[in-house]
């Protein structure tokens, strides 16, 4: 979860950049239902780290103390929830918007 808040970055700030690279990824579709209010389409921990690159993927595990594989699969699960959560009304709010929701979603 940790690592997922880094890739959101403080307050929610990082999302719009998170966002971008996923587009760019090849995981925009999917990407856009977390974004949405409807059902979340699932992301494999594969297809995570093609739209992020192993190399963010590596540098995230190797400070959590976890395997690639492990982070990857970490990831998958608990980015379509979080973006989800900032994302309450189906679309990317401004940034002091983004920071209200991170701080009622995860009180930081």
């Amino acid at each position: 979860m940790s690592a997922a808040m880094t890739l959101v970055g403080s307050g929610g700030s990082g999302l719009p950049a998170l966002l971008a690279q996923l587009h760019s990824g090849g995981l925009g579709e999917v990407a856009e239902t977390w974004v949405g209010t409807g059902d979340n389409m699932p992301v494999s921990p594969k297809g995570l780290t093609a739209a992020l690159g192993a190399d963010q993927i590596s540098a995230l595990a190797t400070k959590a103390g976890l395997s690639e594989d492990a982070m990857a699969s970490g990831l998958a699960k608990a980015l379509p929830g979080i973006v989800d959560k900032l994302t309450p009304e189906g679309l990317v709010p401004d940034e002091a918007t983004l920071a209200r929701h991170f701080a009622v979603q995860f009180g930081k």
